[in-house]
């Protein structure tokens, strides 16, 4: 559902606030550093608390990100190996070594096979540990998981040009520049926009809200 956005007519301390938080907008989107008691003054406490609470989930994330369990470390460890080999057979095959590089292309599909059965065995066994990567790790004809190293699943942490943005831990993660952006954005529009929304239409937005939220939480 989209809100009708009509614009409301400020008083003068209204306007004033509205300057300063667009001006805030552009600071932030040049990357200048805003300060905390700057934000509290023209976002206003209660909105200013929602920063700090938006931070303090993102530092948890963050420590979630960095206590990699021992399993994933496991995968990256065998993912290693099996690219070693493709990596090495690529490069006798580049130098007409045919032979060399059979050998090496069929070790490297037996290394990236193994490991994707043991990632199989380890998202069945705890599901909570699929957050860890980059894509679907859903054993099924639409999966795009596959023996070569743009089809082989990587950890959301990796630096891997083949990793596939989205999804995963690193998807909610964001900067304190970015959360402090999104805030003045919102009190921002809270301030100049008035919404057109019925009780009927307010109502029926927040059930669906209410369930969605279920659906993540759960």
């Amino acid at each position: 559902m989209t809100a009708q956005r009509t614009k409301r007519k400020l008083p003068k301390d209204e306007k004033k606030r509205a300057a300063k938080l667009k001006g805030l907008i552009g600071r932030l989107n040049n990357g200048e550093h805003v300060q905390n008691r700057t934000l509290k003054t023209w976002l206003g406490a209660e909105q200013y608390q929602a920063v700090r609470a938006a931070w303090q989930e993102q530092r948890g994330i963050r420590v979630d990100l960095a206590d990699k369990p021992e399993v994933i470390k496991d995968y990256e460890a065998r993912l290693r190996r099996a690219l070693f080999l493709y990596h090495r057979a690529d490069a006798h095959s580049s130098k007409g070594q045919r032979q060399t590089a059979k050998a090496l292309f069929n070790q490297a599909d037996t290394a990236f096979e193994r490991t994707l059965e043991f990632l199989q065995e380890i998202t069945e066994t705890d599901p909570s540990l699929c957050i860890w990567f980059d894509r679907d790790t859903a054993w099924t004809r639409a999966g795009n998981m596959g023996l070569s190293p743009t089809q082989m699943p990587r950890v959301m942490t990796s630096r891997s040009l083949d990793r596939v943005g989205g999804g995963g831990m690193n998807s909610i993660k964001r900067t304190q520049r970015e959360i402090k952006l999104e805030a003045v954005r919102s009190a921002l529009d809270e301030l100049i926009f008035e919404s057109n929304l019925s009780e009927t239409e307010i109502e029926q937005y927040l059930g669906r809200t209410t369930r969605l939220r279920h659906l993540v939480n759960n």
